[in-house]
């Protein structure tokens, strides 16, 4: 048994919890049961969060932390769940995956403080997967298990799909940039903008592509 802990999760709109539920999809495929325990139960992700993780966590199996700072309210108590569970839950493996564990400025010496706490949410799972490289080059001396994310997006071009039809009708140019994702505060798009303004002083018949929704439901 699985039970993961996601931030968000369907419907909410986020790419965490789109990630989380074809994850469990794939794994209810080869015939393993999983749960979710969400926002939808928790409500605010703070200490008293961790008394619902103890009481829905299973006596043997995996937990599953799916971290994103925001969509655990930017708090640190999440932190501390698998710590709780290796004194609580003795036979459960805590498996964590970091999808983004940068986020923008609070105060001076928060950036430091977040670290350490994401380096204790790591330290203590049993294995690690993560999104950014330079995530699991710091991890990997401190980690057994430390494992590169798959992708949930399908490669999946629609019927007749002509490459060279598609770009024309959208005006891309030879040199487009493209930002695939959710217009999350998170995401860094207001650096991008500034990037492009200088790209396009340079290249004038540059083109910049946004793909994607609206912000998720973290940043809502």
């Amino acid at each position: 048994m699985i039970l993961f802990v996601s931030g968000e999760y369907p419907p909410d709109v986020g790419g965490v919890g789109d990630y989380t539920e074809r994850l469990r999809a794939a794994l209810g495929n080869a015939s393993c049961p999983s749960d979710v325990l969400s926002r939808r139960e928790v409500g605010r992700w703070d200490a008293r969060s961790l008394v619902r993780l103890v009481r829905r966590a299973p006596p043997e199996g995996i937990v599953h932390i799916q971290y994103q700072p925001a969509a655990f309210d930017l708090l640190g108590d999440v932190c501390l769940m698998p710590v709780v569970l290796r004194r609580t839950r003795p036979r459960v493996r805590v498996v964590t995956t970091l999808h983004d564990v940068r986020v923008p400025y609070l105060f001076p010496k928060a950036g430091r403080l977040r670290w350490r706490a994401v380096q204790l949410l790591a330290h203590s799972s049993h294995a690690v997967v993560a999104a950014d490289e330079r995530d699991l080059d710091a991890l990997r001396p401190h980690k057994r298990y430390v494992i590169p994310i798959g992708s949930n997006v399908a490669c999946a071009p629609p019927a007749g799909y002509d490459r060279a039809a598609f770009r024309q009708s959208l005006g891309i140019s030879d040199l487009t940039l493209a930002y695939f994702g959710l217009l999350n505060a998170s995401k860094g798009l207001d650096s991008l903008l500034q990037v492009f303004e200088i790209v396009l002083a340079a290249r004038p018949h540059a083109r910049l592509l946004l793909l994607g929704g609206s912000a998720g439901a973290s940043d809502r």
